[in-house]
């Protein structure tokens, strides 16, 4: 009898072994990250443009498929364009682009119309500045987790345009 149990452990083992590889052929659910994406609009402002404007006055209107949302723009943090030696003291002030994103109700793979306007420092009006644009779908961790929507514009002193993505 003990002869016949290390036989039937020993075919055992050989069969799970002989099947290990087969495994590797089954689907398996993708692991996914628990980061979520922000689908939008960013919108680089020039910063020969945002040195013109009043911040405070910077509204948006985003279009999408019939339904549209209007928002106040609001100005992410400047980044200083240069790189600084360690011993720059006071820091010097903002030079680089001012960041924004704008998000229309639901944002999908169809084309999307963005309309900018607001005042400058001076009080007079810009805009509104308008640009069609076309949204780029992608899956930063494939198909399984999620899809990323984005758009790029830059508004500079000539206008509202689309970035290449």
């Amino acid at each position: 009898m003990g002869v016949a149990r290390i036989r039937v452990g020993l075919l055992a083992t050989v069969l799970a072994l002989a099947a290990l590889p087969l495994t590797a052929c089954l689907p398996f659910s993708t692991a996914c990250p628990a980061v979520g994406y922000v689908s939008a609009i960013s919108i680089s402002i020039a910063p020969e443009r945002i040195v013109t404007l009043d911040p405070d006055s910077l509204e948006y209107r985003a279009c999408q498929d019939g339904a549209c949302r209007e928002a106040p723009l609001q100005l992410g943090p400047r980044l200083v364009s240069a790189p600084l030696p360690p011993s720059a003291s006071p820091r010097p002030p903002a030079s680089g682009p001012a960041l924004a994103f704008a998000t229309p109700p639901q944002f999908t793979a169809s084309p999307a119309g963005l309309t900018v306007s607001g005042t400058t420092v001076q009080g007079e009006s810009v805009g509104p500045l308008h640009v069609t644009i076309t949204p780029k779908v992608d899956y930063p961790d494939g198909p399984t987790c999620g899809q990323r929507i984005t758009a790029a514009v830059r508004w500079d002193l000539s206008g509202l345009h689309q970035l290449p993505s």
